[in-house]
């Protein structure tokens, strides 16, 4: 049972608006907890406990996650004694939203540690692998609706034996992990049905003065033109720069547009001065109505004439990979 002292808030989490066309719900907190029983299973054995995320389950019997007793019954028997402690289930209950209606919706962990299979009302949907992944559920909810979200973790090395130098000599011992579970944030977030963003690389350049961004675009139905507007905001929000180009999509379900833009005066990236922008890019035509958001800043390093390298070094971009769920 849960502590007096604790209190679940599923369904009760805000929504938060990351831009005109998506929207996330953050599920960390209280989960329910259970040891895998049987290889077989589509759903947790029973007997759960509950269990904080993120967090990380010992390779051993403690887990310091745990915010209430041990469940009981077989799996958890097996469990205190040293068997099956490389997969876990992790479950709990969540509200869609009614106004995510003919959307898609998606589950993101940010780490998982190794892998993870995420079933919603007792469907699976799909997998993430380390470090990081999402999994649409949309098929298996409905807007407005309660659902039972479950995921088992698997916590796996890629071998039995992993090898390190000592000196003089090389040293073979059992693969161990550090981490175990659901170790990251877990997200629940709403984008648009159908072609939709799926990734930007934003590229800055100080010498050329240049933003250029690889915009992919996914699950394309129609070709066409796309009108691309770049607004870029500052720390506070403000809009500083805006940019807009038309390019054409071809019929293919995948595809990376480039766009590029001067700007002869932005404000550099520094460890002492972390100025950051946000790109707010929205892509309207050929059946894709989305916006999608990436943090950026402008720091560039390059090596010029004869080097003690073989192949010249250049780190052209600094890219933030700040966990924001746009894909």
């Amino acid at each position: 049972m849960l502590p007096a002292t604790q209190k679940l808030h599923w369904g009760e989490e805000p929504v938060e608006v990351l831009s005109s066309q998506r929207e996330q719900i953050v599920l960390n907190g209280i989960w329910q907890f259970a040891p895998l029983l049987d290889t077989a299973e589509t759903k947790p054995p029973g007997g759960l406990a509950y269990i904080r995320v993120p967090g990380s389950w010992s390779p051993g019997s403690f887990l310091p996650g745990l915010v209430s007793e041990r469940g009981k019954g077989p799996a958890w028997r097996r469990w205190g004694n040293g068997e099956s402690k490389w997969a876990a289930w992790y479950q709990r209950k969540i509200k869609i939203p009614s106004g995510w209606k003919g959307r898609a919706i998606l589950v993101s962990l940010d780490r998982v540690s190794t892998d993870a299979i995420v079933y919603a009302n007792g469907l699976k949907c799909g997998g993430v692998s380390w470090p990081y992944g999402e999994v649409d559920i949309s098929k298996a909810v409905q807007a407005g609706g309660e659902t039972t979200l479950s995921i088992l973790v698997l916590a796996t090395t890629e071998g039995t034996t992993e090898m390190f130098l000592d000196p003089g000599r090389v040293i073979t011992r059992t693969a161990a992990l550090a981490s175990r579970g659901l170790i990251g944030d877990v997200l629940l977030y709403s984008r648009p049905a159908g072609a939709h963003v799926s990734d930007v690389f934003v590229q800055t350049s100080t010498r050329k003065k240049q933003l250029k961004l690889d915009v992919e675009v996914s699950d394309v139905t129609a070709a066409g033109p796309v009108q691309f507007i770049a607004k870029v905001m500052n720390a506070r929000g403000q809009e500083e720069k805006r940019f807009q180009m038309q390019a054409n999509l071809t019929g293919a379900r995948q595809q990376t547009v480039q766009l590029s833009w001067n700007w002869e005066n932005p404000r550099l990236w520094d460890f002492k001065q972390a100025n950051l922008y946000t790109l707010r890019l929205e892509a309207r035509g050929a059946n894709l109505a989305d916006e999608y958001m990436q943090p950026f800043g402008f720091r560039e390093f390059w090596v010029e004439g004869k080097s003690s390298c073989s192949t010249a070094a250049r780190f052209a971009c600094v890219r933030f990979l700040t966990p924001i769920p746009n894909g």
